[in-house]
């Protein structure tokens, strides 16, 4: 039989000792460095709004790592020109629009124990699974960061508890700084901030001046400060509805726990939106009920101002209720939006009414208008028809730009009420 000195002969004590203890040592916990784990990426699950958080390390010590999230931040290929009607034939306006975004989300995963790699690898998995073809899909969401800057004309006054910036951009005109927000100051120092948080408090905004809470014990006793500007840090939450486009790769690269993968997503609809939390689709809302003497007609008109914050135009989803009757045949229910570089509008037809319990839904994006029941007036949907013979030939499938889009109503049927689901959209 072998022994130890015919395997590696001339190896004293001394060193089969040193081998022997190095053998037997617990190896050091794996870490990362220079990563700044901001939790800034999600899968989130629609049906069970649950949500895998990547980015960061869980509850289990599993650290989650994307190092990319290829075709994301491109822009997608176009698919097909814009192409407007002008031919006089009575067809419909072909709009431009891009091909499906194809995405590769790769990183990582680490688990403290090897023993914890099959159930970091589930928990992948089981927020995969709604990806899938058989599946309603689920969103990709990402927290994007940015900065707007005011410069700043005047010096700070020392002493002083409460002090007043004059700067040359107008404050009141945009969503820059605004009462309550926490910002910094370029030219002092973290270690100067208020002391109840990270920034200074702002507690007044007007034209172009902003006042912060300089220090909230008021024995702030430092020299005036050269001031370079006033920054507002803004967060978003951007996301896109994607399905798996293969399969999922999954690999481990080594006996302590860690795995690589690449996920390869698609994203029919390339827009990506802002998400906003507690809806399941992410829309926010927008309603009124028109209560204006129509000029023309013996309906009622309204009007609502919706921002798209983000950078294309996007589809909206609009429900009418109470659309019972129309008030006038000739001059009939319409909803315009009021852009002098690309009026819109959708007309009801004269024959357009729903029975009592039932609304209008119009779906800009699918195209499609749908008569729905909510039986004994709740808020369940109960049977669903094609209502797309309930407006005009000719009306357009409303999009808003980006910025303030201004929705005009005319002409609808007393107690109605229109609501519009929106989202910004990011093309980029």
């Amino acid at each position: 039989m072998a022994s130890y000195d015919a395997i590696q002969p001339g190896v004293n004590q001394t060193e089969r000792n040193r081998i022997l203890n190095r053998a037997l040592t617990r190896q050091p916990d794996a870490y990362l460095s220079k990563i700044k784990l901001y939790g800034d990426i999600a899968l989130y699950d629609t049906a069970n709004t649950s949500e895998l958080t990547l980015n960061t390390i869980d509850a289990n010590e599993v650290i989650w790592v994307v190092t990319d999230i290829e075709g994301w931040w491109n822009l997608p290929e176009p698919e097909m020109p814009d192409l407007p009607r002008g031919w006089g034939d009575g067809g419909y306006d072909a709009v431009g629009r891009y091909t499906s975004r194809i995405m590769n989300l790769t990183g990582s995963f680490l688990t403290q124990s090897p023993e914890d790699a099959p159930v970091a690898r589930q928990t992948l998995l089981q927020a995969l699974n709604p990806m899938t073809k058989n599946q309603g899909g689920a969103y990709l969401i990402t927290t994007e960061f940015e900065t707007s800057i005011a410069v700043v004309d005047a010096q700070e006054q020392a002493n002083a508890q409460f002090v007043t910036y004059t700067t040359n951009a107008d404050l009141e005109d945009g969503p820059l700084i605004a009462v309550g927000d926490r910002i910094v100051i370029e030219g002092i120092a973290p270690s100067d901030f208020n002391k109840a948080g990270s920034g200074y408090l702002v507690t007044a905004v007007s034209d172009n001046t902003v006042t912060v809470d300089r220090d909230t014990d008021g024995d702030y006793t430092g020299d005036p400060y050269e001031i370079g500007g006033l920054v507002k840090k803004i967060t978003k939450r951007l996301a896109s509805k994607v399905r798996l486009s293969g399969t999922p790769i999954i690999n481990n690269t080594n006996a302590r726990g860690r795995h690589d993968f690449s996920i390869g997503l698609k994203a029919v609809d390339p827009i990506k939106y802002e998400f906003v939390a507690g809806d399941p689709d992410g829309y926010d809302v927008a309603n009124t009920s028109p209560s204006s003497a129509a000029s023309v007609g013996s309906g009622f008109d309204g009007s609502m101002t919706i921002t798209n914050s983000g950078d294309v135009a996007v589809p909206i989803i609009i429900e009418i209720d109470g659309l019972t009757s129309i008030p006038d045949t000739t001059n009939r229910p319409t909803i315009s939006k009021a852009n002098l570089t690309n009026p819109q509008s959708i007309t009801i037809n004269a024959t357009g009414s729903v029975s009592a319990n039932h609304k209008l839904e119009i779906d800009t994006y699918n195209r499609e208008v749908l008569d729905v029941e909510y039986p004994g007036g709740g808020s369940t949907p109960g049977e669903t028809v094609n209502g797309r013979s309930k407006i005009s030939v000719l009306s357009d499938w409303i999009y808003l730009d980006p910025g303030e889009n201004d929705i005009e109503l005319t002409n609808f049927p007393s107690g109605s009420t229109i609501t519009v689901y929106y989202r910004s959209g990011w093309i980029g």
